[in-house]
């Protein structure tokens, strides 16, 4: 990667996990998001390594990678705003269906969902390697919420 490129990668990077934490705050002053009791219960380095690590690997890898290539491959046909309205509208939906420890969870989770859906989108389209780009605002985001979860 040139030093054009890791500039580009950086400063979206950067942009999109500001507003990710954004979206997060604003959402969270509106609705009260609930807990999965299955994660609160486990030993707190392992939940560090699941939110910081796995989660954002896994979920980017399946949910935005993975669904969003498939879909726009199979609706290739179509037009390509309409193909990838519905691949970003199936990998959000995709993502808010395993984050369903209520309603409120399930509704930001789909606008973050939302939101990586069309950081990959995006990045994709100006070949700027869209899965390293949502694994790191996934990350930051996640990384956000422990911190504001031990400091509130």
């Amino acid at each position: 990667m040139d030093k054009k490129n890791r500039l580009k990668l950086i400063k979206y990077t950067l942009f999109f996990s500001l507003l990710q934490i954004c979206l997060i705050l604003l959402l969270s002053s509106i609705i009260d998001a609930g807990y999965n009791p299955e994660i609160e219960r486990l030993n707190y380095y392992y939940k560090i390594f699941l939110a910081l690590i796995v989660a954002p690997l896994l979920e980017t890898f399946f949910f935005q990678f993975f669904i969003i290539e498939a879909s726009l491959a199979i609706l290739k046909r179509f037009n390509p705003y309409i193909s990838i309205s519905v691949a970003i509208l199936f990998s959000a939906l995709s993502f808010s269906l395993i984050h369903l420890y209520d309603l409120n969870n399930f509704f930001i989770a789909f606008i973050s969902g939302t939101h990586f859906a069309y950081v990959y989108v995006l990045c994709r389209k100006r070949k700027l390697y869209p899965f390293l780009v949502v694994c790191l605002v996934h990350f930051n985001s996640n990384l956000f919420a422990l911190i504001a979860n031990e400091i509130l």
